[in-house]
């Protein structure tokens, strides 16, 4: 299995578009199994829920360098890489991607202004926003006070990684 770590990545794309004073967009791709338990590849589904987790985490930062930061979520992808296994979603009947599905996601996601945060599902070339849910039912999830002592929106302790916050320069 390949090792790769996003983080400095995401960091040095917020660090340029700082630099050249740009706005841009970020879009990671991840993979419906960031998003669900289903997958028997252990590493393969954290790996890909820690994504999900980056998303969350810089979808706070990223709008104060002025940039967009998204995900996609492809289920099956007809590529080589899915091996075996992309037969075994044919014949059960799953929906199968194409990688230009997924590129035009990844292009629709990077060129939309008002995205920010959002985590996409790609789904037979449909795309499906997932994180407003996640955000809709947090208080059902971790609980109303826990939600209410948690919620970023107005948590003193955010507010100076805010845009215009004096630690924002620090990310």
């Amino acid at each position: 299995m390949a090792r790769a770590n996003p983080l400095p990545a995401i960091q040095l794309s917020l660090l340029s578009f700082r630099r050249a004073k740009k706005s841009g967009s970020i879009v990671i791709t991840g993979s419906f199994s960031g998003y669900t338990d289903t997958t028997p590849v252990c590493a393969y589904g954290g790996g890909k829920h820690a994504l999900v987790g980056l998303l969350r985490s810089f979808a706070t930062v990223a709008p104060t360098y002025g940039v967009s930061i998204t995900l996609v979520a492809p289920t099956m992808i007809d590529t080589p890489f899915a091996g075996p296994a992309l037969k075994m979603f044919q014949d059960m009947g799953l929906p199968i991607n194409t990688a230009r599905r997924v590129a035009e996601a990844i292009a629709f996601l990077g060129l939309s202004d008002d995205m920010n945060g959002s985590g996409a599902i790609l789904v037979d070339g449909r795309l499906f926003e997932a994180e407003e849910g996640y955000h809709a039912f947090r208080k059902y999830w971790l609980g109303e006070e826990v939600t209410n002592l948690l919620d970023i929106s107005s948590n003193p302790v955010v507010q100076p990684f805010r845009k215009g916050g004096e630690l924002a320069k620090l990310h």
